[in-house]
């Protein structure tokens, strides 16, 4: 990994709040290569950023197949949690974890927050996938 991609890691970890709501953060390559993470509890993480990446590739490659465009960011609710999946660059994602207590709206200011932290600029999103108003859902039970 080189060290921009390192840099990249560096910055984000240091914006994370540990008392804050997020439970966990990922930051990977599409390819579920790992750059940085942050987890309240321990989990493995090999796991985590492949799975990671394997879930928000399927829903995108789901969506293109139905005739729609990649969506730049994705949100999946389960019993307990509260996932976004949110494109980072071109190439990477970000991943952020709350309970599912935490509404969505507060992960997305926490992704924007990261994500500037990172000098993500709009252009660069933009280049990840068109985003749309609503992205893709993905809801476990009701």
């Amino acid at each position: 990994m080189g060290s921009d991609t390192r840099d990249l890691g560096g910055s984000l970890l240091s914006r994370i709040d540990p008392a804050g709501p997020l439970e966990a953060v990922l930051l990977l390559k599409r390819s579920g290569v790992h750059v940085a993470s942050w987890m309240k509890r321990s989990a493995p993480l090999d796991v985590a950023t492949v799975m990671a990446a394997t879930a928000q590739a399927s829903i995108q490659t789901l969506v293109e197949a139905l005739g729609g465009s990649g969506p730049a960011d994705i949100i999946v609710e389960s019993a307990g949690f509260r996932i976004l999946f949110m494109a980072a660059r071109p190439n990477m994602v970000l991943v952020l974890v709350g309970l599912r207590a935490i509404p969505e709206s507060v992960l997305r200011v926490e992704a924007r927050r990261l994500l500037r932290s990172l000098d993500v600029s709009e252009a660069a999103r933009a280049e990840a996938g068109p985003a749309s108003p609503a992205g893709a859902r993905v809801r476990e039970g009701a």
